[in-house]
């Protein structure tokens, strides 16, 4: 197969594949495989061919060869939609998704530097460990990293956005006939780098879906799941309903008219829970990281910068939302909410 029917099979994949997406074709099983085929066999020509050479980098490889660089992940996306022996399908995309990556850190694919080495090989163990000392960590860390995992999951985000936006108008121009190298060419790498930030975001989502399988796999052939379990949960609660009440005054008045149910003071329950192990002392470093201060300056700051852009761009869902805030103001001014018994 020349360079030219390969071209023209990879393009009819290519449009196969956005119909599946769209939903404009039947996502059934059998038109899936058929796709995966059709891709494989591209994959194994590009192969014979050898269009592709780990000494190259992306400005060696030809402008129309650099959308064979996609056929991994076309794969891995094709593969995730099958669900029978969901656990070799996991694997099989994952393999894929690694494959891509690989290419393009090989390659050195503009914006290559965002894919960490972690993404190139099989990492499970490391992510078990992560799990472990998940419970080492203090709360003010866990909310610190899943803020860190936020900003980082929204910048991606928006990162991609701004690829896929760059496509769209690269594609306009392509279509009419007009572009020149030039153009095909940075068309096909912001393609590729909209790819890699998908399928970035896409393994850990696999993991876990691996992990979850194994799970339920082990409990069905009834082994032994060991759990790594906190000092706090392993303490038996008390089964009996607890009124809380804020003074030793209000503990006897309820105490004396409900004499079934167990009355604490906030600061009785407290102690009891520190000496369960369930809360930290007070005082202690452990107590003080439980106090959550409020967003950090840098996220003010990422906010107000975001508001910022969005008034510059006119974005239309931002101006809509001021608008409508701006009006339900003027229709609900402050001191309105209740005025019973004021005349």
């Amino acid at each position: 197969m020349d360079a030219e029917s390969l071209s023209e099979l990879f393009t009819k994949g290519q449009k196969a594949f956005q119909r599946l997406v769209e939903g404009a074709e039947e996502s059934s099983s059998s038109n899936v495989e058929e796709l995966i085929k059709s891709f494989e066999t591209l994959t194994k020509y590009v192969s014979v061919l050898g269009l592709f050479s780990r000494n190259e980098n992306i400005e060696e490889i030809a402008t129309t060869d650099l959308r064979f660089l996609l056929l991994p992940a076309y794969l891995a996306k094709l593969t995730l939609r099958l669900n029978d022996h969901r656990y070799d399908r996991l694997e099989a995309a994952e393999v894929y998704i690694r494959n891509f990556l690989g290419l393009c850190k090989d390659y050195e694919v503009p914006g290559h530097a965002a894919i960490p080495k972690s993404a190139l090989k099989p990492n499970d163990a490391v992510v078990e460990n992560d799990n472990t000392t998940r419970l080492q960590k203090t709360p003010q860390d866990l909310l610190n990293e899943a803020s860190n995992k936020r900003a980082a999951k929204i910048a991606a985000l928006k990162q991609r956005m701004d690829h896929q936006e760059t496509v769209r108008e690269l594609q306009r121009r392509l279509d009419q006939g007009s572009a020149d190298d030039d153009v095909q060419r940075a068309f096909y790498q912001n393609m590729i780098m909209s790819w890699v930030l998908d399928l970035l975001e896409e393994l850990p989502s696999i993991q876990e879906e691996k992990r979850m399988l194994d799970h339920r796999k082990k409990l069905a052939n009834g082994e032994h799941i060991e759990e790594v379990i906190s000092n706090a949960s392993k303490q038996k609660r008390l089964t009996k309903p607890i009124v809380l009440v804020k003074n030793e005054i209000q503990k006897n008045v309820f105490g004396a008219g409900y004499p079934s149910l167990p009355t604490h003071t906030v600061e009785e329950f407290y102690r009891e829970l520190v000496e369960e192990g369930a809360l930290p002392a007070p005082g202690s470093k452990a107590a003080a990281s439980m106090n959550y201060t409020g967003p950090t300056q840098e996220q003010l700051e990422a906010d107000d910068v975001k508001k910022e852009q969005d008034e510059e761009k006119d974005d239309p869902d931002y101006l809509t939302n001021t608008r409508a805030y701006d009006d339900w103001k003027d229709e609900h001014r402050r001191g309105w909410g209740n005025r019973i018994g004021q005349g």
